[in-house]
């Protein structure tokens, strides 16, 4: 009879929020995809349909960076 042995994978998850004009913003996301998080920070901010701006974005990137 073999054994395995199963390695226990632990991720940190890192959550962001933001609130703008009674809207409120969520961004969860892990160490390994800090690239996705800014770049959804910035399609958020690009969006017309979307009560997000430029400050916004500006201020969660460097959140997510200093993460």
């Amino acid at each position: 009879m073999s054994r395995r042995r199963h390695a226990e994978t632990t991720v940190d998850l890192n959550v962001l929020t933001w609130t703008q004009r009674g809207h409120q913003y969520v961004l969860i996301y892990d160490s390994h995809h800090k690239r996705d998080a800014l770049d959804a920070v910035g399609r958020w901010a690009a969006d017309p349909e979307l009560n997000f701006s430029w400050y916004g974005a500006a201020v969660l990137s460097k959140r997510i960076r200093d993460l």
